[in-house]
């Protein structure tokens, strides 16, 4: 377990065994959808060879109830050159936001740099989410986003800043189609 201000450096290779809930609110609510890995605030995540060979894998299933997120992050937190693959949320609608946002990741909703999580050299793919299908908030820079898939809509990106980012393959579900990026 990191706590603020640690740095853990992760080897190359594929991770994706276990899960954890977050106890507090990133987004909208606390105790939301299970995740690989939760950031704490100030804590930074890196990938020693970046995200070609360092992947979080987060639930191979459909979105629903055994679904896993691949990162939970939250405002103050970085994380750096990791591809975050095929994360799911549980398909839950009404007040309890963050068991629905963001397949691959969530962060709080982008105010501002320092208001959410920090995420570089990142690839976000194949996230399945009712909205935000790959990631949900979050400062993006340098990250590739794709092959998400929204249900209630918001495919790739909900409230996230793409700064020098690429987004691509949007695969919107619902009715409420909000295309690919919202708010962001």
């Amino acid at each position: 377990f990191a706590v603020s201000g640690d740095t853990i450096h992760a080897a190359p290779g594929d991770y994706n065994d276990g899960a954890m809930t977050q106890t507090a609110k990133i987004a909208v609510d606390k105790n939301g959808s299970p995740s690989r890995i939760v950031v704490p605030a100030g804590g930074t995540l890196e990938a020693t060879d970046g995200p070609d060979v360092t992947f979080i894998t987060g639930s191979a299933t459909e979105q629903g109830t055994d679904g896993v997120r691949c990162v939970a992050a939250f405002a103050g937190a970085t994380v750096r050159g990791f591809t975050m693959r095929n994360g799911a949320t549980f398909a839950t609608t009404g007040a309890d936001h963050d068991n629905n946002l963001g397949g691959c990741a969530l962060a709080p909703f982008a105010t501002s740099r320092k208001a959410t999580a920090f995420f570089e050299d990142c690839v976000f793919s194949g996230g399945k989410a009712r909205t935000g299908g790959c990631v949900c908030g979050g400062y993006l820079y340098r990250c590739r986003i794709s092959n998400g898939v929204g249900s209630a809509g918001c495919s790739l990106a909900y409230h996230s800043v793409l700064d020098h980012s690429i987004a691509a393959g949007n695969n919107n579900t619902g009715v409420r189609s909000h295309h690919g990026i919202l708010s962001s």
